[in-house]
């Protein structure tokens, strides 16, 4: 996401979004229980006034479907890319069932249309089998669509539960609640503010930015006191404390925080893909004395979704875990079969660091200095926060050190 990119949809979008909801829910609901329970006076004036609706809303939906393909985006929510996808799964049958609705509900009807006495259209389709056939499909499809509109609703509520209020994305609000939207940390990379762990997400990239690492950690160790919470802004404001303890000299913790929250989230799931390779490499860097670190849990966690994201910040962090693991065949593997992430730009950095990793995995030290420091100065735009990249900066200290003492030897 860019600087300055939103986390709300636009006006239009909220538009087609409620306008589209509004007519299919009254549609579906009424529809059934008129069908279903009312009298016939009743019966005949709602089926008048849906078909009104819904002739109107063809028009509508395919402008909907339009703008969808040809408008900006905002940015994806904060979910793992498991639930994006799945939200993207859930979405495209959501327009092809309402498709599908719309379609057959026209070609159904037996006479002419009215829509509210202003216009009339002909009869869409005069055959009377047809006509019956895409009867009974309206009513499937119909079913369906409720259906799918109730696991819609239904996963807006878990994730709103869960701390990610996705549905704020569709709200309108006033200017102070979008401009609260644009939070971004000192190189210009949006964070997520949401809620109470939003303003504390923030708050630790402040402090993070202006280099108050013992004021950060105060502050957060304060803020967590006493405090639970799962999935991946609660994971991540973990790794944000484990960086100040890190900062203020207290490994142990960070190395406790590490195995207790962020290494069980990166076992069982899709919620610390980033921050899980990222934090034990810190760990590892700044480790006072020798010590056997959990890569292979990673490694196995970075395997079931490389070359599979279509993040290419995600990607990096995968390749780091094959690294940290010290798994060159699968790295090889990468480099020779370069996944389709979209922007070449990006594509070509991510291959610039995974031959730095590579180098490092083969211990050529030297090599990995010289392909990572031409890549630095742009790694930013794969993405993550200057917070996240400072990371790649570490890295290449520790690089040029084990670079200097080979040479010593050799």
């Amino acid at each position: 996401m860019g600087a300055g990119q939103r986390e709300s949809y636009s006006q239009t979008a909220k538009l087609l979004h409620w306008l589209t909801a509004a007519i299919v829910v009254w549609a579906t609901v009424s529809g059934l229980v008129a069908g279903n329970f009312a009298g016939e006076p009743l019966r005949s004036w709602v089926s008048s006034l849906n078909v009104s609706l819904t002739t109107l809303l063809v028009p509508v939906f395919a402008f909907r479907l339009w703008y969808r393909a040809t408008a900006p985006k905002p940015a994806p929510a904060n979910l793992s890319p498991r639930a994006q996808r799945s939200a993207r799964i859930g979405h495209a049958a959501l327009y092809v069932m309402t498709a599908i609705v719309l379609a057959s509900g026209v070609l159904t009807m037996k006479h002419d249309i009215q829509v509210f006495g202003w216009f009339t259209i002909p009869q869409p389709l005069d055959h009377v089998s047809l006509n019956e056939l895409f009867g009974g499909v309206h009513r499937v499809s119909s079913i369906a669509l409720g259906l799918l509109v109730l696991g819609h609703v239904a996963a807006v509520v878990v994730h709103h539960v869960s701390g990610t209020p996705v549905l704020q994305r569709m709200l309108w609000r006033r200017a102070a609640e979008l401009d609260a939207e644009m939070q971004i940390d000192a190189c210009g990379h949006p964070l997520f503010c949401a809620g109470d762990i939003g303003t504390a997400h923030v708050a630790a990239h402040r402090y993070a930015d202006a280099g108050r690492m013992v004021e950060g950690y105060q502050w957060l160790r304060k803020w967590l006191d006493g405090r639970a919470g799962s999935g991946c802004d609660w994971v991540h404001i973990q790794f944000h404390m484990a960086t100040f303890e890190l900062a203020v000299g207290r490994w142990p913790d960070a190395y406790e925080r590490f195995l207790a929250h962020i290494l069980p989230a990166a076992e069982r799931g899709e919620e610390a893909l980033t921050d899980a390779p990222a934090l034990l490499w810190r760990l590892q860097l700044s480790a006072p004395d020798p010590v056997e670190m959990p890569w292979d849990v990673l490694r196995q966690a970075a395997m079931r979704h490389l070359g599979t994201t279509e993040d290419t910040f995600i990607e990096l962090h995968n390749l780091l875990a094959l690294a940290g693991a010290g798994d060159l065949d699968s790295i090889e593997r990468w480099l020779n079969a370069v996944p389709e992430l979209g922007d070449p730009v990006r594509i070509c950095l991510l291959r610039r660091v995974a031959m730095a990793l590579r180098a490092y995995t083969r211990r050529t030290y030297q090599q990995a200095v010289n392909v990572l420091g031409s890549v630095l100065p742009h790694l930013a735009l794969i993405g993550g926060s200057r917070e996240q990249n400072r990371l790649f900066a570490d890295i290449a200290e520790y690089l040029s050190m084990q670079a200097a003492r080979q040479a010593a030897t050799d």
